[in-house]
């Protein structure tokens, strides 16, 4: 057994065959089958999608609202294309409009950042939920 199963256990206790409480942190994990913690991951991913698009949308609805880009379809072209920073689309906004560009871009680097922090926030807790089943019920 590791070091870290070791301290693991010395902070963890069984409260039933569902339930765990981490000691000092306060937490109480439900521990449900894995299958489910897979399609919740699954979830939590698409959703992040979903809003990622929607932000996208709303940007290219603002760059044809405001007149800086022609069409609905360029403005939705470029407005993915900032957000990721890719900047391959070969549309360019006037002048006048190009912080507007720039500001996209910094705020998908930073919003994509952050979404990727919470994905990796949340499958540390299914892998730590898996562990803590595994450790208790003798399974892997």
């Amino acid at each position: 057994m590791s070091a870290a199963t070791k301290a693991t256990r010395s902070t963890v206790s069984k409260e039933s065959d569902s339930h765990v409480r981490l000691g000092r942190l306060g937490c109480k994990l439900d521990l449900e089958p894995s299958a489910r913690r897979d399609h919740d991951m699954v979830a939590v991913a698409l959703s992040l999608g979903v809003l990622h698009a929607i932000e996208s949308l709303l940007w290219a609805i603002v760059y044809v609202w405001l007149g800086a880009l022609p069409s609905p379809a360029d403005a939705a072209l470029y407005s993915v294309d900032s957000m990721t920073t890719r900047g391959a689309s070969g549309l360019q906004l006037d002048r006048q409009w190009r912080m507007m560009g720039a500001t996209e871009a910094g705020d998908g680097m930073l919003l994509f950042g952050i979404s990727t922090a919470f994905l990796f926030y949340v499958m540390q807790r299914l892998w730590m939920q898996r562990l803590l089943k595994s450790d208790f019920h003798g399974t892997s």
